[in-house]
């Protein structure tokens, strides 16, 4: 037999000029003349490095290609803003869509799809309607008068019913303990159709029925225009996942006593070591700084005080002059719009005395009294200087970035991927709620809590309208309808169209 080696060595040649080639690559000598790319430098067809909402949403789409934006606009912020939407977009429908329907199929296309044809025509005419002139204008006018309207009227309907929980009987169908009886009285003074009552947990709460109506006029106003329509199933599908697991998920949170807690208390910066501010009270370090003072140091520490109050009301009257002509005109509908403020501020600190919980003090009428004398005579500067304010500081990108984080956090407040969310105990809501009350009474000065919180309780009662699940879910409820009036005006009945369905109603009546 003839030996194979030698043609092995003859046609191993080739692979050692190749060898010799790939050396001379990687040789340092070598790789500032060659033209070749790296293995590790070519462009792979993995969709890892994209970001997950290019990932979810626009899976089949050029990575490179530019995506349709929510929010109309130019600027970093505004890319910024619709970048963050698509996240919490994508995160939302992993968390709340695709858990489920990966049981029963394997179609990946299935999120892009309700992308495409439900939650981008909704959401893109919406929010570019509330970035433009006309759509701050409704936002301010909520924030401005319906919010503390809204507000009014539910602290004053929680201590009506408090106080007819007091003085009347127990109502009919509640146990001996009396228990959810508030919430009774709540509702029987303020019924809303938004509100139902639940049969197992005898609590009211906002109405499934409304939830899915509300969807399905989003799906009529914006999905399905004139001319176009979907299947039925479609259709049921896309309306009980936009009632039932994104809207209904963050009301069933925002009516926790305890989630307005955690929102008091990011709100007003709670220190990270409690222990050492829960047992400083400013009361009592000024008093015994008081007692180590001389009466020359105590003259002096007057005039230092005096001093600094007239340099900082001198200050603030050049700001506010200085804004003030920095302020546009305003249209007459901003009239008299601190009235409402003042008259939220009114109903908290109790100057009347919540209605059958306690008397009424002479000395805290007369302050709050001077303190409106004073605003009624700023009020032209305040009509202009308002709404200016609230457009310039609040109705911002900045803001709009936080209400997105909020958002997130009431989706998914332990991140997500996760597991949901516990919901804390009673003991722990209540240790929420003392903590509240804790930071509350070290950041209210000592003489506003001598003059307005004067009673046993203190300052605990600015929390007490939040506590109770079912009055909060009213509260929601009416913010709710606020809300939607504000954004979608073409779901509002208007003032017209409601006065001839009155009298169409009146007629009717009169012909039966």
């Amino acid at each position: 037999m003839s030996n194979p080696r030698p043609p092995l060595r003859s046609q191993s040649q080739p692979s050692d000029n190749k060898l010799q080639k790939r050396t001379s690559i990687a040789s340092p000598s070598a790789s500032t003349t060659s033209t070749s790319i790296p293995p590790h430098l070519v462009r792979s067809r993995s969709t890892v490095h994209l970001p997950l909402y290019r990932r979810v949403l626009f899976p089949h789409d050029d990575p490179t290609s530019e995506i349709p934006q929510i929010i109309r606009g130019k600027g970093d912020e505004v890319e910024l803003i619709n970048e963050r939407l698509y996240h919490l977009l994508a995160i939302a429908l992993r968390g709340y869509v695709l858990q489920w329907y990966t049981r029963f199929s394997t179609d990946r296309s299935f999120p892009p799809s309700i992308h495409q044809q439900i939650i981008y025509p909704i959401l893109h005419p919406i929010l570019s309607d509330l970035y433009t002139d006309r759509g701050k204008d409704r936002l301010c006018e909520l924030l401005l008068v319906d919010l503390p309207v809204i507000l009014n009227l539910h602290i004053k309907t929680y201590y009506q019913a408090k106080s007819a929980q007091k003085y009347l009987p127990t109502h009919a169908g509640l146990d001996d303990k009396g228990e959810h009886e508030i919430s009774e009285g709540y509702h029987n003074r303020l019924p809303l159709l938004s509100i139902s009552k639940r049969e197992d947990t005898q609590e009211y709460g906002i109405s499934s029925i409304y939830l899915s109506a509300l969807s399905t006029s989003l799906i009529n106003l914006y999905v399905t225009p004139e001319g176009k329509q979907i299947p039925d199933v479609e259709r049921l599908m896309i309306r009980e996942i936009l009632a039932k697991s994104i809207l209904g998920s963050i009301v069933k949170r925002l009516c926790e006593g305890w989630f307005w807690y955690q929102i008091v208390l990011k709100l007003l910066c709670e220190p990270t070591n409690n222990n050492d501010t829960a047992n400083k009270h400013p009361d009592l370090e000024e008093c015994k700084e008081k007692e180590g003072r001389s009466v020359d140091q105590t003259i002096l520490h007057f005039f230092n005080t005096f001093i600094n109050i007239c340099i900082k009301l001198w200050n603030l009257s050049i700001n506010i002059i200085a804004l003030h002509s920095a302020a546009p005109k305003e249209k007459g509908t901003y009239q008299r719009c601190y009235e409402p403020t003042l008259l939220l501020l009114r109903e908290i600190v109790g100057v009347d005395g919540h209605e059958g919980m306690e008397r009424k003090r002479w000395s805290k009428r007369l302050v709050w009294g001077g303190a409106e004398l004073v605003v009624g005579l700023f009020g032209g500067i305040l009509d202009r200087l308002l709404p200016h304010l609230m457009k310039t500081y609040i109705l911002n990108p900045r803001t709009s970035l936080r209400l997105i984080d909020i958002i997130e956090k009431l989706l998914f407040p332990d991140g997500y991927p996760g597991p949901s969310p516990i919901d804390p105990t009673s003991q722990e809501a209540l240790d929420l709620r003392l903590r509240a009350e804790r930071r509350i009474d070290q950041l209210l000065p000592s003489y506003i809590q001598r003059i307005f919180f004067d009673t046993s309780r203190g300052t605990k009662v600015i929390l007490d309208p939040i506590e109770d699940r079912s009055c909060n879910a009213h509260l929601v409820g009416m913010f709710l309808d606020g809300l939607v009036g504000t954004s979608i005006p073409d779901l509002v009945i208007q003032e017209q169209e409601q006065r001839v369905a009155q009298v169409d109603l009146d007629q009717l009546d009169e012909s039966d």
